[in-house]
């Protein structure tokens, strides 16, 4: 008898397109995801943030464009499978006075959904993050119809990393879609607390987590069934403490990082103090370390304060001199010739002994999930560091996402 053999081809790896690459915190989150992928191109108009990218990746083919100049042809020429995308976020902030579609800070985007809505081979897949308040806007409804109009179905979630067992608040936006026939593995059901549409994105991290942790075969707990629409949630992770993604910062590089007496006078009663046991601390923006209030917490470095007593005593301490070394302060001052008067911060003195400093930029990059093989190339000021991580994702968020919308029930 003649004995046919059947070689069964592997299946060829997602050809994926990062657009407003940022530092690359796509391709790590990609990576880390496990899936059988390869970033053909990324796009990204900001030099810094080039640079960073092309210092981690030098073999991806990164352009330094503006993504308005972008054309059809560009990318179907890229023959994408996924596109991974981050828009400007600032036209959906309070502090961008959340200006939407006016905010010509989205006009990049309105140009590439023209672009998609162009184009013959549109991607598989897409991934979409954005911040808390994306959900409600008309940039958001345009998106959502341009989707339908391609044969798009999509999901769209409301994540913070706290949820993933990671110290670190972010709640983020996510839009995942895929172009028909593909399905997704989850049925998210319709509910008046969480309800699939404009302003009521999925909030259920454990569904997500528990189906991402069966594809990447990380335990029994929502394990993907193929037969079933549904999945039971994954138990939550408990967050670790700080401490996990703490630095050894030495002692002549700890002065770059203390919080300065000019900001703990003014500011001390208003920032987020956590200590290395502390298992939370906020949001990260791009304005860490250069506004006191609202950019992220700043950590109680001193090993002799310990408890939240000791922290207590010195912010008594704190106020308990501070009126008084006002007065005294404005006598001196007044006493002095213009040339001769000094900053004077009354009674932060008293908090010198909790050692009050930033996150350093690789604690940050930590806490986002960054693997330790991420690094700044030589030259990238202190400041952009805070800027561009303040701009980025959380890698492991990111990655269970991808694990989730990768993955095809049979």
């Amino acid at each position: 008898h003649d004995v046919h053999l059947i070689i069964m081809a592997e299946p060829p790896s997602l050809r994926v397109v990062e657009l407003y690459a940022g530092i690359g915190g796509f391709h790590f989150a990609l990576i880390e995801s496990g899936a059988k992928a390869e970033v053909v191109g990324s796009i990204d108009i900001n030099t810094t943030s080039t640079q960073v990218y092309r210092h981690n990746f030098p073999g991806t083919r990164h352009l330094n464009w503006n993504i308005c100049g972008v054309t059809i042809g560009d990318l179907e020429a890229l023959g994408a499978d996924c596109f991974l995308l981050s828009p400007p976020c600032q036209p959906f902030t309070r502090q961008g006075l959340r200006r939407d579609s006016r905010d010509h800070r989205t006009d990049s985007f309105f140009h590439l959904m023209h672009a998609l809505q162009g184009m013959k081979s549109p991607p598989s897949y897409i991934l979409l993050e954005n911040v808390q308040g994306f959900e409600n806007s008309a940039t958001r409804g345009e998106f959502a119809q341009v989707l339908k109009n391609k044969g798009y179905t999509f999901q769209e979630f409301l994540f913070s990393p706290v949820q993933f067992g990671i110290p670190n608040s972010r709640l983020r936006y996510f839009l995942l879609a895929k172009r028909t026939p593909l399905k997704f593995g989850l049925q998210i059901q319709r509910s008046s607390t969480n309800e699939q549409g404009p302003g009521h994105p999925c909030r259920d991290a454990g569904m997500v987590t528990g189906y991402a942790r069966g594809v990447l075969g990380c335990g029994p707990a929502g394990a993907v069934d193929s037969n079933t629409s549904s999945l039971e949630a994954a138990h939550p992770v408990p967050p670790k403490p700080l401490s996990a993604y703490l630095e050894e910062i030495p002692a002549e590089e700890l002065e770059h990082y203390l919080v300065s007496d000019k900001v703990l006078e003014r500011y001390a009663m208003a920032l987020d103090i956590v200590r290395p046991g502390s298992t939370h601390s906020c949001c990260f923006t791009r304005g860490y370390s250069h506004y006191a209030v609202g950019t992220g917490s700043v950590l109680q470095h001193a090993a002799t304060a310990t408890t939240r007593g000791d922290m207590d005593r010195a912010f008594v301490e704190y106020l308990n001199v501070r009126d008084q070394e006002r007065e005294e302060a404005k006598v001196k001052a007044r006493a002095l010739s213009s040339d001769q008067r000094v900053c004077v911060a009354p009674g932060a003195a008293a908090l010198h002994r909790l050692q009050l400093r930033y996150f350093s930029p690789r604690e940050m990059a930590n806490l986002l999930c960054f693997p330790p093989r991420f690094s700044f190339p030589a030259g990238t000021s202190l400041k952009q560091r805070y800027r561009l991580l303040g701009n980025s994702i959380n890698v492991s968020l990111v990655s269970m996402l991808m694990a989730y919308l990768f993955h095809n029930p049979s």
